[in-house]
């Protein structure tokens, strides 16, 4: 791995060092390795010491890209003529962390949204992360505009499941009635 950090890439092997061997384990591990969706390629190599009953697990990971980027346009009868930017990072210093710039703009709108999310704070099983949105409205009766952010925190409880809590903040104003 050249950009994402070993640290990222442990705190998804379920197999700790001196442990008795286990197949599902590490079948499992990969498949957490590989949810990541950071890399290309994901091999789990097993390699057996001579004269000792100890094998060593070599993980060989690709980097594949994490950014993206991408921009549009277009007209509607409610909102006229718009275009949005979107720029976004899963894998931010290779620390695992997402960040997104997201803009709409337009005649008659306009939004802004700014996301961090650390889908492991600490390296543990805990998420936490913060939206700071706003946004800009023209109807034909008023005008609204509303800012805000959101606080979220979550617990990962298996591979399947998890649970998410957040605490949101808007400021709304109508004016121009």
């Amino acid at each position: 791995n050249e950009k994402t950090r070993d640290r990222v890439i442990r705190r998804d092997i379920g197999l700790v060092e001196g442990e008795y061997y286990s197949g599902s384990a590490m079948q499992k591990s990969q498949q957490r390795v590989n949810r990541l969706g950071f890399f290309d390629s994901v091999d789990f190599d097993l390699r057996r010491r001579t004269d000792e009953p100890i094998v060593d697990l070599d993980v060989k990971v690709h980097d594949g890209p994490t950014g993206s980027f991408s921009a549009g346009g277009g007209y509607s009868t409610q909102d006229g003529l718009f275009g949005m930017v979107d720029l976004t990072n899963r894998n931010l210093f290779g620390f695992g962390y997402q960040l997104s710039f997201k803009g709409t703009f337009g005649v008659e709108k306009e939004t802004y949204n700014i996301t961090f999310n650390n889908p492991r704070l600490f390296d543990s099983d805990i998420y936490g992360g913060i939206d700071l949105y706003k946004s800009a409205r023209e109807y034909t009766e008023y005008k609204r505009d509303s800012d805000g952010f959101s606080l979220k925190t979550g617990l990962r409880i298996n591979d399947d499941w998890s649970t998410r809590l957040a605490y949101t903040l808007d400021t709304t104003e109508i004016y121009d009635v």
